[in-house]
């Protein structure tokens, strides 16, 4: 089954939970969707979901939402457990693409310093992420 959590880091860095009025919320799964996901997050927030396309029933939520096919990209350069892929730096790329204030540079290097062994793949599935990214402008329903 599917396994959910939640988890809110305030302006301070301390985590909170459960997560409300959230100015991100990243969907590693589509069916991980529900009204109230969508209803927490700030409504001039984003929604960034693994998926090739933003679901229509995302659309309906009112916020900026963004898609990126994490699956497919992680698979791509060999990052899976288990032939379970690893999206978190595929959906990071996509993250930084979307945000104004994140130095590439600097995200680079800290790829470098968490996984040094695997820093090729992970590099290119950082800039994989962040050129597949697809948003859209939400309307309310």
């Amino acid at each position: 089954g599917l396994v959910t959590f939640s988890l809110a880091i305030d302006s301070d860095g301390d985590r909170v939970v459960p997560a409300y009025d959230r100015d991100v919320f990243i969907m590693m799964h589509r069916r991980l969707f529900t009204r109230a996901e969508g209803e927490s997050v700030r409504p001039d927030g984003l929604i960034i979901v693994n998926a090739p396309e933003v679901p229509p029933e995302l659309s309906e939520t009112g916020r900026r939402i963004a898609a990126v096919d994490a699956d497919t990209i992680a698979r791509e350069y060999n990052l899976a457990r288990a032939s379970v892929p690893n999206l978190s730096t595929v959906m990071t790329g996509a993250l930084a693409c979307l945000c104004n204030d994140v130095d590439y540079d600097a995200l680079e290097n800290a790829i470098r310093e968490a996984f040094p062994r695997l820093i090729t793949p992970n590099l290119r599935a950082l800039r994989a992420g962040w050129k597949a990214v697809r948003t859209v402008e939400a309307v309310s329903s």
